[in-house]
């Protein structure tokens, strides 16, 4: 399998290494090319996983198996409609485009038989793949979520006022880097049929990218709340379910559930890398086996259209 992976940060370097355990689990050798913007040395423990580094895109090939688009946000739509003829199946980084305007699908040859997968690892949480699996015979009248953190403490190692995240312009703000919470909201109990945002900036982060999002959406019988900010110094990420006879609490940090009524608890062995493997794992077996991705593009628009408030 040939593979092209453009934008090595941190989730670029991480799928890179998972796809040499997942090529080695799967027998499946794998040749792997790097677009970068950068000629800075990367890691020696990187070095031998990658066969030709790439930094011209003029260079790059016209026969991928697997493009993989890990590069900045802003530039995600630039490279898709650059390098859709290279490759025949594509992996995008979440979210899908940075928001704007001019940013759809028209103009972008994408290829009916391919597969383009549009990743949200937060979908392979065990916790979310329970509590879905409880919801197929459990009715739940509402819904309260919150993903709460610090910005500054994300990324330690770098100014955090120079991270994307903290630049509107570069697709920053919690309202597009927490598309999690969206997505697997309506992976669990689909679309809305409305939705109201109010989002800005309130804190004393010095960003001007929104700090705060709230939610409000009505999906079938389900009223879910939602709370996404950059400045909460105790982290907090937790999905609280209202059923008729018990509060389900979800904890995606302690890999934790609780029925707070009948005592029930259900805790969960993962680590963060394991949704990663999972989720490639589940994209490489669609190629195999020739299915659409959950996660198509087209979904992903209709998740990105909803984090501007609406349906």
């Amino acid at each position: 399998m040939k593979i092209c992976i453009a934008g090595l940060g941190s989730v670029g370097r991480r799928h890179l290494e998972n796809m040499h355990e997942l090529s080695t689990a799967r027998n499946s050798p794998v040749e792997v090319h790097a677009l970068r913007s950068s000629r800075e040395e990367l890691p020696p423990e990187l070095t031998p996983l990658i066969d030709k580094q790439i930094f011209d895109e003029n260079d790059l090939d016209n026969d991928y198996d697997i493009f993989f688009v890990t590069n900045p946000t802003c530039r995600h739509h630039e490279t898709l409609q650059r390098h859709v003829a290279r490759s025949e199946h594509f992996y995008i980084e979440k979210p899908l485009f940075d928001g704007s305007a001019d940013q759809t699908l028209q103009g972008i040859a994408l290829k009916p038989e391919s597969i383009y997968h549009v990743a949200c690892q937060m979908r392979f949480h065990k916790v979310i793949s329970f509590l879905k699996e409880e919801m197929l015979n459990r009715k739940a009248f509402a819904v309260r979520c919150i993903c709460s953190s610090y910005l500054p403490d994300w990324r330690p190692q770098i100014d955090y006022r120079k991270n994307y995240s903290a630049i509107k312009s570069l697709g920053g703000g919690v309202s597009l880097d927490l598309i999690h919470e969206l997505d697997y909201l309506t992976h669990i109990w689909g679309m809305p049929q409305s939705i109201q945002n109010m989002r800005g900036t309130f804190s004393n982060l010095d960003i001007d990218s929104d700090d705060i999002s709230l939610y409000l959406s009505q999906h079938d019988q389900v009223a879910i709340s939602l709370h996404l900010d950059y400045f909460g110094r105790v982290p907090r990420r937790v999905v609280e379910v209202f059923v008729e006879d018990d509060l389900i609490i979800c904890d995606l940090i302690k890999n934790r559930m609780e029925w707070l009524k009948s005592g029930r608890v259900e805790s969960f062995d993962q680590s963060r890398n394991d949704m990663f493997l999972a989720e490639l794992n589940y994209f490489l077996d669609c190629v195999d086996n020739n299915r659409e991705s959950e996660n198509s593009v087209e979904h992903a628009c209709r998740i990105l259209n909803l984090t501007k408030g609406n349906c």
